[in-house]
């Protein structure tokens, strides 16, 4: 009683003071719009490894030994040698690169052809093919290697291709921007009329937008406080926002729907509806917080980044739903009345009395796919990557990577960095390397220059490239992918040989090698967000019904969408993203949780006064109508940013979340309902007493 006591004084003054409130949140969003702009986008993955990583500290070592550099391979057609070193010398000019290798580093071009070492020649110059290995002098990133790569294509010309880590980097950057543009303008307008269709009225939509707006926009001002975040992040964030908490005020503006039809005033209206309300609301914004903070204990820190900022996104709706919608509806409840419309949502009864009759088929097909669902979920092959969009066919990358691959072996580098001084260990070192059919090429010291040579007399740009203080370096072409099992192999290979050489003091790092880390921590990721997303949101639940059963069904009938959804991608021959399992197994289980709390706290209000018959068919279409627009905007949430990006690992998060919502909405309706009434005897005795009415006179 007490507890219903503070929520009346809450909602009263909610209510007294929603002239304040409005003036708050105006002020809030002007500032939070100011701060959003000062947000940095992350899009280096391998950021978010711990730093106790082999990977971590050998990107440390090379920034403090030789910078950062970055790296694209060239490859100009029908050109001459000399005409060749003209470009060569061009782009060596052009600001950001930081040197250029090609055949006339390694021997004399104007020589005869066939005085130049064959290997040389096979390497950088085939059939007036010129192959040039540019280096440049910041991140894969950043806007001046951004610029760089722009000022090389114009010099090299159309008939010329650029490909390597920078340029795919740089086409995710663009592709990043342009697709929550995109997402924006394809959502927007299908969101607009799914809530008109669920509504009663045609200004309730407006005032929806109108609050989750300014909590997207308060999420997004207070991404300062995080300094960057993560272009998954970026790219999702606004529209699982939008599509995830769009139920909280469905919810309170059907509650003020209701008690303004039984002749309350609009204040009063809406004193009653946040009171009323305000449990379901809370509870499940709660689950769904609970998904995103499982995603915090992720070894690989991407998932604290994505964890933060939905779980902030989704208590800022909490916020706007409860403070700021209410003063909305009543400063514009005349229009809302003006504007009213008969409900477009049909009637659930007819679909209720056909689950009810097939509510043991149901149960007995889930039991038979439940179990293969399982053990396919398991038995996923992963990718690792997710910042490239080089395998999207048709985009400038990927029509760069198979022209150049079509003449020269692919080419992915690894930088190894070993102790300087030991010249003859690291000749014996790069021999050993050399040989391992997954090398193609080692520019090093070595290869430049003769390593007999005074470091006092060599090139700046050899010397500062190829040699520190500390350390030298070798940049180790492979012909692999940049991630698989034939790389990681090799990279286990290219360390146990440096390890034995150098007594574990040599030290790897590229995007493969970051790759082979992230796979390390990947499977206990897994284990550990799903573990923890589960036995959170089933003790929300437990809290929230006071019963041992329903948490597990509950659970059961999500868990059995996430294994649906994820079993697809092994049954389908689909190696799919790792980030997305991770994410999306969480998301979709404390998202698609609220409609399983729905429908059950339905049919318990049922219960009350029906039959377990009755109350099923009642709960089915008392709750339907919500379910299935929730469960809609979050489907065509995810589809949309499926369609939008054309990053691979965002597209197809977006299309995991937006299939497992529609899973989700299968279970809920076929699978739950069949659960409440089978198992109705093993939990329902307690709730009926909470009620009021005794187990025996309502069980018959």
């Amino acid at each position: 009683m007490k507890g219903e006591r503070q929520l009346e004084q809450l909602a009263q003054w909610i209510v007294k003071q929603r002239h304040k409130l409005l003036i708050t949140f105006v002020v809030l969003t002007l500032i939070a719009l100011v701060a959003r702009q000062y947000v940095g986008t992350n899009y280096e993955l391998s950021h978010y490894l711990a730093s106790d990583m082999d990977s971590v500290n050998a990107l440390d070592i090379m920034k403090d030994e030789f910078g950062l550099p970055t790296s694209v391979r060239a490859m100009v057609n029908n050109k001459t040698l000399s005409e060749a070193a003209e470009l060569k010398k061009q782009i060596a000019k052009i600001d950001g690169v930081e040197h250029i290798v090609w055949l006339d580093d390694v021997t004399d071009i104007y020589q005869p052809m066939y005085m130049m070492p064959e290997k040389a020649i096979d390497e950088y110059y085939r059939d007036g093919h010129a192959l040039f290995y540019i280096y440049f002098t910041e991140s894969d990133f950043s806007e001046k290697t951004g610029s760089a790569i722009r000022e090389i294509e114009n010099v090299i010309g159309d008939d010329a291709y650029v490909f390597g880590t920078a340029s795919s980097s740089q086409d995710v950057v663009g592709a990043t921007e342009s697709s929550v543009a995109s997402l924006t303008f394809l959502f927007i307008p299908i969101l607009m009329i799914i809530l008109l269709w669920s509504t009663t009225s045609w200004i309730e939509p407006i005032l929806f937008l109108i609050t989750l707006g300014v909590a997207i926009l308060l999420n997004g001002g207070t991404n300062l406080l995080l300094g960057k975040v993560s272009f998954i992040t970026q790219s999702m964030s606004t529209a699982l926002q939008l599509a995830i908490s769009m139920d909280y005020s469905i919810f309170l503006l059907h509650r003020f729907a209701q008690e303004r039809e039984e002749g309350h005033t609009v204040e009063l209206s809406m004193k009653n509806a946040i009171s009323k309300s305000f449990g379901s609301i809370l509870a499940s914004s709660i689950t769904t917080v609970a998904g995103f903070m499982a995603l915090l204990l992720m070894k690989f820190k991407i998932g604290t980044d994505m964890g933060l900022v939905f779980a902030k996104g989704i208590s800022f709706s909490l916020i706007t739903t409860l403070f700021l919608l209410p003063a909305l509806t009543i400063l514009f409840s005349k229009l809302i009345d003006k504007t009213h419309h008969k409900s477009l949502i049909p009637s659930f009864k007819g679909l209720g009395k056909v689950i009810y009759k097939l509510r043991y088929v149901s149960f007995a097909i889930v039991l038979i796919v439940a179990a293969p669902a399982f053990l396919g979920q398991q038995a996923n092959t992963f990718a690792y990557g997710g910042s490239s969009i080089s395998e999207e066919v048709g985009s400038k990358s990927y029509i760069a990577k198979q022209a150049i691959e079509s003449v020269y072996e692919p080419f992915n580098p690894v930088i190894l960095m070993i102790p300087s001084g030991e010249p003859v260990k690291e000749r014996e070192l790069m021999n050993q390397i050399s040989d391992l059919p997954e090398v193609d090429s080692i520019q090093s010291l070595g290869t430049m220059v003769d390593d007999k040579l005074p470091m006092e007399i060599l090139p700046d740009s050899v010397r500062k490239s190829f040699a520190s203080a500390d350390y030298h370096r070798m940049i180790i072409g492979l012909n692999t992918p940049e991630e698989g099992d034939i790389t990681f192999g090799a990279i286990e290979k290219i360390k146990n040989l440096s390890n034995a050489m150098f007594s574990e003091k040599a030290a790897l790092a590229g995007t493969s090698v970051s790759l082979y880390d992230i796979k390390q921590v990947a499977s206990t990721d897994n284990l550990t967000v799903n573990l923890v997303a589960i036995m959170a949101v089933a003790t929300i639940i437990f809290f929230t019904f006071r019963s041992k059963l329903l948490p597990f069904l509950l659970v059961l009938t999500i868990e059995s969408a996430v294994f649906l959804n994820m079993s697809i991608p092994y049954f389908t021959g689909y190696k799919m993203s790792f980030i997305g399992m991770l994410v999306v197994s969480s998301l979709q289980l404390g998202a698609t949780i609220d409609y399983a709390i729905l429908m059950t706290s339905r049919y318990l209000e049922r219960r009350l006064d029906f039959a377990p018959k009755e109350s099923m068919i009642m709960a089915v279409d008392d709750a339907g109508g919500s379910v299935l627009t929730s469960g809609v905007v979050l489907t065509v949430a995810g589809y949309a940013i499926a369609m939008t990006s054309s990053v691979q690992t965002i597209s197809e998060m977006g299309e995991l979340i937006g299939r497992g919502a529609f899973l989700s909405i299968i279970m809920v309706f076929m699978l739950l309902p069949a659960l409440l009434v089978i198992f109705d005897k093993f939990y329902i005795k307690r709730q009926l007493k909470r009620g009021g009415i005794s187990h025996e006179q309502k069980n018959d």
